[in-house]
């Protein structure tokens, strides 16, 4: 079993990406969870289904052009504008990492994030895009090597190293 881990708040614009991507997604094998802007409410859930795979969408601000794909790294997730969530993304990523096989994060830049429904057109073309995708390799079965598959698609978020921030 894979967990696709859907992140986001519908009421901020852009930032609804991972909740349309849960209602519209099918992926019959996997567990697709609407976190809404909880995604730490999920860990419990997460940890027992054991998934060989958990992938998890948001919007991320990573300053490139609205709609823009990236697989985020998962060392690089401090570095990305992930901050609808009232605990980092990174810990609990790290929280849950020895029940989950691989733990793949795909980011799309919002256009807007502030109060208000709807997503911008280049966002939710990105969000079709990405359902499109991600149905094809489960459809065809090809979930091995998913991340490599993922970053042959979209591209891997490339960021320069974090430097240490001393105040």
């Amino acid at each position: 079993m894979n967990v696709l881990l859907c992140i986001g708040n519908e009421q901020k614009k852009d930032d609804g990406l991972g909740p349309y991507v849960a209602k519209a997604i099918q992926l019959p094998d996997w567990e697709v969870i609407d976190a809404g802007t909880v995604p730490e409410k999920y860990t419990g859930d997460i940890k027992r289904e054991r998934p060989e795979y958990l992938v998890i969408v948001d919007a991320a601000d990573m300053g490139l052009r609205a709609g823009t794909t990236r697989v985020v790294p998962t060392d690089k997730i401090v570095q990305v504008g992930i901050s609808t969530h009232s605990l980092p993304l990174s810990v609990m990523i790290d929280y849950i990492s020895e029940h989950v096989g691989q733990t793949i994060v795909i980011g799309v830049q919002p256009k807007v994030t502030s109060l208000g429904e709807g997503m911008s057109r280049s966002v939710k073309k990105a969000g079709m895009r990405l359902i499109k995708v991600l149905e094809e390799l489960d459809r065809k079965k090809k979930l091995e090597k998913l991340e490599q598959r993922l970053e042959k698609l979209l591209k891997v978020l490339d960021l320069p190293e974090v430097k240490e921030n001393i105040l």
